[in-house]
């Protein structure tokens, strides 16, 4: 498990789980993914390096947990490509997802 707050600092504070509530693609990124799961809306934004998964409450919209996806070894001693934190579901993204967005075909944004 990684510290929520610094984690926290690669998602955005709140997502409706909307197509237009979408923010804007990160800098290098490939693809955002959006998923409905339980309680939880699920927001994946995939580069060539990794993904940052965001997860938001389904009532609140506010974020509530992140794994962060990296290179191999890149967390915990050099033991693991993934770190999270806060409350996550590796389940919600098993299936396709909800919507997607190709951010390289909408210019990066």
């Amino acid at each position: 498990m990684g510290d929520f707050v610094q984690l926290a600092s690669s998602c955005q504070a709140a997502f409706d789980g909307t197509e237009e509530g979408l923010p804007a693609c990160p800098a290098g990124s490939i693809e955002q993914q959006v998923w409905h799961c339980h309680d939880l809306i699920v927001l994946a934004q995939n580069h060539e390096a990794g993904s940052e998964v965001c997860y938001y409450d389904a009532v609140s919209r506010t974020l509530v947990g992140v794994t962060v996806v990296g290179d191999a070894g890149a967390y915990c001693d050099g033991t693991s490509a993934t770190i999270e934190a806060g409350r996550v579901d590796n389940s919600c993204s098993a299936n396709a997802p909800e919507f997607s967005r190709d951010c390289a075909a909408n210019g990066g944004s």
